[in-house]
């Protein structure tokens, strides 16, 4: 399965959530080894960082050899969390993002599914032509929308984008962050407005940023805090 997490709007915890939902899904399912977690924010992934991970290679190394790229190369490529679930970096500076095509961008998400049970995606916050490609051979994708107005515009003008392309909406599943901090937002307007019911509510808590710092994501360093 692909879950991809998108935000269009930046500091929503689009990749707060990726590294949780890979992690998670590491722990329920107790084959770590079986989740990857591909960074495709190709100008700032943070992925690596929120997980204590020093990687040895990028998905730029995986460009320079497109040609010569196969499974064994790609295995070679990626660094492994200390749960043993695995992860492919995105590049270390933003001036590489250029050398990572759409097409190295779908040939090594298309491996990815073949070596691994879970494939969990952080994406940039806009709608380019990786991003897209990446949604549409995604089977799950989280939208997550902050507790605020701008969130809230960006995420109804991404999705009436997807909407012009006929992207499928059943497989998007809206999930809110922040949901009782001092926005006040109704979450049935916002329902209304972005045409998609709320699927998940994450609730702000000090112990997200506490988590992010030490950069080890929540479900395992406070295993036991409220949803």
């Amino acid at each position: 399965k692909v879950v991809t997490i998108m935000s269009p709007k930046g500091g929503a915890g689009k990749t707060v959530t990726t590294v949780n939902v890979g992690l998670g899904l590491a722990m329920m399912t107790g084959l770590p080894e079986r989740v990857v977690i591909m960074d495709a924010d190709l100008q700032f992934g943070d992925v690596c960082i929120s997980l204590q991970v020093e990687p040895q290679h990028t998905i730029v190394d995986a460009a320079r050899d497109i040609e010569k790229l196969d499974e064994a190369m790609l295995d070679s490529l990626l660094a492994t969390h200390t749960s043993g679930m695995r992860v492919l970096s995105a590049p270390l500076e933003p001036s590489l993002a250029d050398e990572v095509s759409t097409q190295v961008v779908v040939r090594t998400l298309g491996m990815l599914k073949r070596m691994f049970d879970y494939v969990i995606i952080d994406t940039a916050p806009f709608l380019d032509e990786p991003v897209l490609s990446i949604l549409e051979r995604s089977d799950t994708v989280l939208l997550v929308v902050d507790m605020d107005l701008p969130a809230v515009k960006n995420a109804k003008l991404a999705l009436d984008t997807l909407k012009l392309i006929k992207f499928p909406f059943e497989k998007i599943k809206l999930i809110l962050n922040r949901v009782n901090s001092k926005a006040r937002l109704d979450i049935n307007e916002l329902e209304r407005s972005l045409g998609l019911e709320v699927q998940a509510a994450i609730s702000s808590d000090k112990l997200v940023p506490r988590a992010v710092n030490e950069g080890e994501p929540v479900v395992s360093l406070y295993p036991r805090s409220r949803p």
